[in-house]
């Protein structure tokens, strides 16, 4: 899972986590779980998990009661700070939320000492058409410079086709982005890379014999004296076993 396929962060939005659900209940071996659930009503929520070996703390300070997001600043073995922040805009939000969120972004890179600021989350803003929504996240993407990686649609229904899901950052500070069409819930996952977030992998040790002085006539009569012939298991774990204790 997360592990083999080297994933190190973990956003997501529409949590529906609550005060109810302690972090053990929802814990990913290897990840440390930050959150923000939704206070007054059920839905919403959302959460960041961020593999143990980076160095993570939460902006607590750019918590807005209007915008349910989570900033959090990451840094690598390479002490480059990077600042993310998971947002999610239910699609009932009010046309305030732009103006709100504008100041939100503005002040959270004022007073981010990282070189990276990415911001992700559902947006239920459908990119794919022509929208007054579509027009303001727009505009507030030129304003500060910023792209949007993601240019596949995110969600798929029998009757619809949209690209709700963001991935927001300035030109190069993200690369590899790609939408999985993998049905874990209704939105499809969005997978890319940081590199400044990237951690040092730690080769698995191997084992090797050196063959060059192995004495093979001797080898061969160990093996001929064996009972190898005779061994019948169902268990390959079993038959290994039998293999290394009689060889």
């Amino acid at each position: 899972g997360f592990h083999k396929n080297h994933i190190d962060v973990i956003g997501i939005a529409e949590t529906w986590l609550n005060a109810s659900v302690r972090d053990g209940e929802v814990t990913i071996p290897g990840f440390a779980i930050l959150r923000r659930d939704r206070a007054a009503q059920t839905g919403g929520g959302v959460a960041f998990y961020v593999r143990s070996c980076l160095a993570v703390s939460r902006c607590t300070q750019h918590d807005i009661p209007d915008i349910e997001s989570l900033a959090v600043d990451i840094t690598a073995q390479q002490s480059i700070t990077t600042r993310i922040v998971c947002v999610y805009r239910p699609p009932s939000s009010s046309v305030s939320f732009w103006q709100t969120f504008e100041g939100m972004v503005e002040d959270l890179m004022n007073s981010s000492p990282s070189t990276s600021f990415i911001v992700v989350g559902d947006f239920n803003v459908n990119m794919l058409v022509d929208t007054t929504a579509r027009s303001k996240m727009s505009c507030l993407l030129r304003s500060f410079g910023f792209v949007n990686s993601v240019t596949q649609a995110t969600r798929v229904t029998l009757s619809s086709t949209t690209l709700l899901d963001l991935v927001i950052s300035s030109p190069n500070s993200v690369s590899q982005c790609q939408v999985y069409p993998f049905d874990v819930s209704d939105h499809f996952p969005v997978i890319f890379t940081v590199p400044q977030i990237i951690p040092m992998r730690h080769k698995q040790p191997r084992m090797t014999r050196d063959l060059r002085s192995v004495d093979w006539e001797t080898f061969c009569d160990d093996l001929r004296r064996t009972d190898l012939e005779n061994s019948s298991f169902a268990d390959v774990d079993l038959m290994t076993t039998d293999w290394y204790e009689k060889v």
